[in-house]
């Protein structure tokens, strides 16, 4: 055990504390984006200022009119590797109550060049769309903002998410990510509004 001593006027044990500075900051550590990390927390460390939903900081859902006008969305996910039977699928879910739309694309599900085929009778500005594709992911979501610009969806109406997690996909099968950039950037803010997760609620 370290010797304790005085310094600057503090008990000091093994732990440096600058001069005018509370004792407990000597336990105190940065993440590596400058944020520091307390060692504890009280009720005196509690804002008020927790802003409104959607806005910041951000702690309180995804929109000021939270989920109430809206309730639960309802998504179902389809896995079916033919277009047409997908399309059917989706479009029997939309209309017996489903909210939104959850895609697996790729291995076990659908081509990317399928999307059209399979969204043909979605109504895209209504409907969100969340993609699972795996190491598909940057050909699906080229996929799906070709579909928005030919289908003439405004960005500001466009809902859903890429599903893109390439630390999943190496965590799952070991193989390492080739996640990039789709060529429509323009359209990149506006998509995923809804929900990035690759889980639905029924």
């Amino acid at each position: 055990m370290a010797r304790a001593g005085r310094e600057g006027g503090r008990q000091k044990s093994g732990l440096r504390v600058a001069e005018g500075a509370p004792v407990e900051s000597a336990l105190e550590s940065s993440t590596y984006d400058g944020i520091t990390l307390r060692p504890l927390y009280t009720r005196a460390d509690a804002t008020n200022e927790i802003g409104l939903p959607g806005l910041p900081p951000y702690v309180r859902d995804s929109r000021p009119t939270g989920a109430i006008p809206t309730g639960w969305d309802v998504r179902q996910r389809h896995a079916d590797p033919d277009p047409a039977v997908t399309a059917k699928a989706v479009l029997a879910d939309l209309e017996h109550g489903v909210t939104s739309v959850w895609l697996a694309v790729g291995e076990g599900g659908i081509q990317p060049a399928d999307l059209p085929q399979a969204l043909a009778d979605v109504l895209l500005d209504l409907a969100p769309i969340v993609l699972d594709a795996g190491e598909q992911t940057t050909a699906a979501a080229q996929a799906m903002f070709d579909l928005y610009e030919r289908r003439q969806v405004p960005a500001s109406e466009v809902r859903g998410s890429l599903g893109a997690d390439p630390l999943g996909l190496r965590a799952r099968t070991g193989r390492p990510p080739s996640v990039t950039r789709p060529r429509d950037r323009a359209r990149e803010p506006q998509f995923g509004r809804v929900s990035t997760a690759q889980s639905h609620r029924r």
